[in-house]
């Protein structure tokens, strides 16, 4: 090789690390790097390492919107967010509902917990009446981080609108209920039970089943004045006056009226002419103990009602003489035709009078005929039959020469 020739290719090699130095590589874009001096052996190529910058990172709590998650999942079935018909409900109430799938809620599942507990949130009912406490409380975390306080006061559960969502649609509107008067005890059994398919309502809370019992109670009435008693009349004039005086604030009466035509009159017929006028208490107890045409229903009623609608049941009073010592005689025995029909429209009454032309005597003894009636036991509340018909209350079965055995 020439001189000229070994120049020009020391020349090229030159030129050539200069161009590879120039490229260097840079490790990272973010962070610190660091370049390896080049070193030229012979040719060789230099290398070039670099370190890659760390990101940093941002925390913070995000909190769940549990007025959206309402809008989104429940509102379809239970309304918007300030009536919904649930308001009140736990997180706990919530979560079974969705794992029982009561009412179809099983599609739930997906929510978390903390969704679940966010809706429950959502659905408390607003404070009311005296607002005690912390406003504000505590902001800890970084980025975002989560706000906490203590807001006082004491809620109410509003007992009529609980009910107007979960009870009028069966039991009618609070102030003509056909429950009113019923205690939460009464209230808790019947959805233990499943009474009526009552079952539905177990996700109430005891505060809430409270509540509406309280709204069930019946209006408080009072006697203002008292009670004036006394003779008026009689042989020597008697006494005009008597004593005055009494309570103001009065005793709660229960209306009977209103519960025979709320829980008897369907089956019965009106308070006026019902076929069970001159039933006692205890003839009402037992019937429904008994479940006698299904009275079992009626179970819930205590014993107070059973006498109220007794009392509404006894006949009224006609006629009567006033005079005399202590005042007179008040009340007679009403006419036949006045409480039932003649002959009664029950039973076999009609085959038998009117077209086997069977005397009323026959069946019920001494005394009876169409316009007559043993005093004794003519509205004791008893059917008062005589021994010899083959009757069998138990059964509701006659068994004579008559007709053999047939069914009352």
């Amino acid at each position: 090789m020439t001189r000229k020739s070994i120049t020009v290719a020391a020349v090229c090699l030159a030129a050539i690390s200069l161009m590879i130095a120039g490229c260097g590589g840079s490790g990272g874009s973010a962070g610190t790097g660091t370049s390896a001096p080049l070193t030229t052996t012979g040719g060789t190529t230099g290398t070039t390492s670099g370190t890659t910058g760390t990101t940093g990172t941002s925390t913070g709590s995000t909190s769940s919107n549990g007025a959206a998650l309402y809008t989104a999942n429940c509102s379809g079935c239970h309304g918007p967010l300030a009536t919904s018909a649930k308001l009140g409900r736990t997180a706990t109430q919530i979560q079974n509902a969705i794992s029982s799938n009561t009412g179809g809620m099983g599609f739930l599942s997906s929510l978390s917990a903390t969704d679940i507990q966010a809706i429950a949130t959502a659905l408390a009912p607003a404070p009311t009446g005296t607002t005690t406490g912390t406003t504000g409380g505590t902001t800890t975390g970084s980025s975002g981080g989560t706000t906490t306080g203590t807001t006082g006061g004491t809620t109410a559960i509003d007992g009529a609108a609980l009910y107007t969502s979960n009870c009028s649609g069966c039991h009618g509107p609070l102030a003509t209920s056909a429950k009113l008067g019923r205690t939460a005890t009464q209230i808790q059994a019947a959805i233990s039970s499943n009474t009526g398919g009552m079952g539905a309502l177990s996700s109430l809370s005891s505060a809430q089943i409270q509540a509406i019992s309280t709204a069930l109670a019946p209006a408080t009435t009072g006697t203002t004045g008292g009670t004036t008693t006394g003779t008026t009349g009689g042989t020597t004039g008697g006494t005009t006056g008597g004593t005055t005086g009494g309570t103001t604030g009065g005793t709660t009466t229960i209306d009977g009226a209103t519960l025979y035509a709320n829980n008897c009159a369907v089956c019965h017929g009106p308070l006026a002419t019902s076929a069970k006028l001159g039933r006692t208490a205890t003839q009402i107890q037992a019937a429904i103990t008994s479940n006698t045409g299904g009275m079992g229903s009626l179970s819930s009623l205590t014993s107070a009602q059973i006498q109220a609608i007794a009392t509404a049941l006894t006949p009224a009073s006609t006629g009567g003489t006033t005079g005399g010592t202590t005042g007179g005689t008040t009340g007679s025995t009403p006419t036949c035709g006045s409480c039932h029909a003649i002959p009664p429209a029950t039973g076999q009454h009609y085959t038998h009078v009117n077209e086997e032309q069977i005397s009323c005597a026959v069946c019920h003894g001494t005394g009876y005929s169409s316009t007559t009636v043993n005093a004794t036991t003519h509205a004791n509340g008893t059917v008062n039959l005589t021994s010899t018909i083959g009757w069998n209350p138990a059964n509701q079965t006659c068994s004579n020469s008559c007709h053999g055995t047939r069914t009352w």
